[in-house]
């Protein structure tokens, strides 16, 4: 069952994006370390690296479970 995410650009523009579980990585993430890179696809299929996202300055990613 695939997540979805929020990405928001500093501008404000929310792009949701569908990303698949099997891409979760096991252990622990704390605050302050770089998070893992990953490539998710927004609404219209396109691929997004999150790394791009991330040049632009912090992103808040949420995962809703059960919204999907």
């Amino acid at each position: 069952m695939p997540y979805d995410a929020l990405a928001d650009k500093h501008e404000g523009s929310g792009a949701k994006m569908n990303v698949n579980n099997k891409a979760a990585v096991p252990g622990e993430f704390l605050a302050g370390l770089p998070a893992p890179e990953a490539t998710v696809e927004d609404a219209e299929g396109r691929p997004i690296r999150l790394r791009d996202l991330w040049k632009e300055g912090p992103i808040v990613l949420v995962f809703m479970r059960h919204l999907g």
